[in-house]
């Protein structure tokens, strides 16, 4: 797959593709999508291809065990949860109390800033704290199938949601309004997708459009 690398994330490109989704019989984890005459599908295979990042199966949380003095208590002691935005401040301060702590950060701030790309007011699971203890083990972990799941999740349910959501709140005239909503996951690996597929994608729509993409 050859395309320019230069590219800016656009909520409308992204908005207009899923309302494209089809119903199909095939895997439950995975989207399809008319495009012009043709039906595009999005799944692991094209994720993978397209972020490089590793699958595998993803083991049980509960496995990852605290050690004494681990990089949550060593830099979160009066937090039980920890935020993106607690996460943020830590690392901005720069005060770090073990060599690689600021490392082990910034794997954790990436990984659910830019590759899960959740709402920073969630909280971060305990278990990524214990698995970047190692950073063998940290590496090793297949994260193409834990963000992909998070990912496809994501796009499966943001527009069905979000017309539940408008239905009950009774708007109004659509053709008038300004529709928002954000969208969590890869999503840049969606765009990416779409984009090298070749096919055309009409923009025009009545409302205006405004996705918010996390990150």
């Amino acid at each position: 797959m050859s395309m320019h690398w230069e590219l800016k994330f656009s909520g409308g490109v992204i908005h207009q593709l899923l309302l494209r989704e089809l119903d199909h019989d095939g895997a439950t984890d995975e989207m399809q999508f008319l495009l012009g005459n043709h039906v595009v599908r999005f799944s692991k295979v094209e994720f993978s291809l397209i972020t490089g990042l590793r699958f595998g199966v993803v083991s049980d949380p509960s496995m990852f065990v605290a050690v004494e003095n681990d990089i949550h208590q060593r830099h979160f002691p009066a937090h039980d949860k920890v935020s993106l935005d607690d996460l943020r401040v830590v690392l901005t301060c720069g005060e770090f109390e073990q060599a690689y702590d600021a490392v082990k950060l910034c794997f954790i701030y990436m990984l659910n800033w830019i590759l899960i790309g959740v709402d920073e007011r969630l909280k971060i699971p305990v278990w990524q704290f214990r698995l970047v203890e190692d950073l063998n083990d940290f590496d090793v972990f297949p994260w193409g199938a834990h963000v992909y799941r998070n990912s496809i999740f994501s796009f499966k349910h943001v527009l069905p949601r979000r017309r539940e959501e408008k239905r009950q709140q009774s708007q109004g005239d659509v053709g008038h309004s300004v529709e928002r909503y954000n969208i969590y996951g890869l999503s840049h690996a969606l765009l990416i997708h779409k984009l090298s597929s070749g096919t055309p994608l009409s923009l025009t729509a009545k409302a205006i459009i405004v996705v918010y993409c996390f990150p």
